[in-house]
Parts: structure tokens; sequence; C-alpha cells
């Protein structure tokens, strides 16, 4: 399971001003119910901090999920809204706004703020106004890979991360606007496949079974197995495999995480199983991949 709280805030540099997509912050909040959400706000900045009272205005854009839970977003643009689990808002800047979620709930919530230079003709084109910025579907699984891609890079600590930050956060924000601008205009069993596929990949640390990620869609086991091998070409457990492994080997060759470490934040219960299930489908061990992909960096 991960964290409940991840954030990484990033000062301006010399050099900035020559590329046009900056990422000022990004992370993510696990809020329980009934908790108190003054201690997420007291490990931002000061200057990122809210209250319920007064609001809080930024220079910046802020793109927020919400992906469980449900709560309210309230602007001076928009006045007071409903959010439910995935939605999608959008903070804009200069403008008085703060949110929250209710306490019998709480909510998983995940950021990206991003200058508004190169980002403000982005929402404009798509219709996404300060007046309306929300909108909800029945998941956005893109949307959810896209966010998990964008902090596992922002662990990285080498040359060049803050570019691999930047491209990543660029697909958050693109991986958003066409959700917005599809909406959901497929049929119920195409929603309840995306529904699902979200919940197999929202947290890959987790032990959730695909009978509780079925669950979590609102459908049965069965009815959802048959449904998805016939949108994806396989079935949940192994597209589940299939998505832990994938990470799993991005985090090999990007990061200095331990092979136990990669096998815990994958969800495998250990190291074993982990390395069982990695050599049958790539034809090595993570050890041996790992060093592969870095001798292969060094020749080139």
């Amino acid at each position: 399971m991960k964290d409940d709280f991840y954030s990484r805030y990033y000062e301006s540099c010399a050099d900035e001003p020559l590329r046009a997509f900056h990422v000022m912050s990004l992370g993510y909040n696990r809020c329980a119910a009934k908790s108190d959400y003054s201690c997420f706000q007291r490990r931002h900045p000061r200057d990122r901090r809210f209250s319920y009272s007064t609001g809080r205005t930024l220079k910046s854009v802020v793109l927020v999920h919400i992906s469980s839970g449900h709560g309210m977003f309230r602007s001076a643009s928009s006045g007071v809204i409903p959010v439910p689990a995935n939605s999608i808002f959008f903070v804009f800047p200069n403008v008085n706004h703060d949110y929250r979620y209710d306490d019998e709930t709480g909510w998983d919530e995940e950021w990206l703020e991003l200058d508004p230079a190169a980002v403000m003709p982005i929402l404009a084109s798509s219709g996404i106004t300060a007046s309306s910025p929300l909108r909800t579907f029945a998941a956005v699984p893109a949307v959810t890979e896209a966010f998990q891609t964008l902090f596992d890079v922002s662990r990285m600590e080498k040359p060049g991360a803050k570019l691999l930050v930047e491209a990543a956060a660029h697909r958050v924000l693109a991986e958003a606007v066409v959700a917005w601008r599809k909406g959901d205009s497929d049929t119920a069993s195409a929603r309840a496949v995306e529904k699902m596929r979200q919940e197999l990949v929202s947290d890959l640390a987790s032990s959730r079974t695909v009978g509780d990620a079925a669950r979590a869609a609102g459908m049965s086991e069965s009815r959802m197995r048959e449904l998805f091998v016939r949108a994806t070409g396989m079935s949940p457990k192994k597209y589940q495999m299939r998505a832990r492994l994938v990470r799993a080997g991005k985090l090999l060759r990007e990061t200095g995480l331990s092979v136990s470490e990669i096998a815990e934040q994958t969800g495998f219960e250990s190291i074993f199983a982990f390395s069982r299930r990695f050599s049958k489908l790539l034809g090595c061990s993570p050890r041996v991949y790992r060093r592969q992909k870095r001798m292969n960096r060094k020749d080139m």
C-alpha cells in the first residue's frame, strides 16, 4: 500500500524561461474518513496552504484528480460544486478557491501544479473554464496510470530528472484533456471495463484482488471477466500482473531502488514471487535485467 502523502515542489531554475512547460509541484493525499485535513495542509509550503474560511489564490494552474471518496470544490468563479469519485477539476490562476472531502468518506487526491503560460491555451481550446472547472467520469485509467508514472519519475535522483518529470507531467495533462473532450460517451459495458482497469492499476503496491476491483466497479467477478477479456484480449488478473511487471521494469531501469523494494512497491508478497514472475515474462531475473540495461546505456 502506498503512503498516505507524497509531494515534490520545484524551485525555479535559471534556464526555465527557455522551456515551455514548467512543473511547480505534484503529489497525492490519501485522506481517510474523519481524518484531519489540516494535518495534510501543514505538510505543504505556507504559500500553498488554505483554510475553508479564507480559501487560497494561486498564480499557477492545478490539475486535481479525485480517484475515490467525494467532497466539494468552491471558487469565486464556479460557486460550490460537488466532487464525486473519478472527478477531474482545475484550479485557475488568480481565482480564490478551496476544496475538501466529506468527513464520512474521505478521498484519494492526486495533483499536478503547472505554470499557466503553456497550459491556459490548452484549457481554453478544450472548453475548460474557471466557471466550469470540473468533470466526473465513470473511470479515467489513463490519467491514473499517467500520474503513477509521474510519481515514479519524480522520485529519480539523476541529472536531467526534471526534464523527465516535465515530460511525464505533460502526459498527465494530455490524458486529462483527452478524457475531458471525450466525456462518457461509451456504452455502459465499456465504462465498466474502464472502471475495472482503473481499479486494477490505481495502487499496484496493494494486495487488491480482481474480485475486489470487480466489486468496486459495481459488477460480479464473472461478468466483469467476460467483458474485460472481450475488450482487452486478456483476463483482469493477467492485465494487473502485466501492469505490475511493466512498472517493475521501469523502476529497475530508472531508479536505484533495491529489488526487494521494487517487489514491495509493485504488490508482490515476496522477492521470490517477484523474481519468478519477472523471469517468466522477460526471460531473466530482475537483477540480470537491471545489469543488462545499465550496460546497454554505457555502450550508447
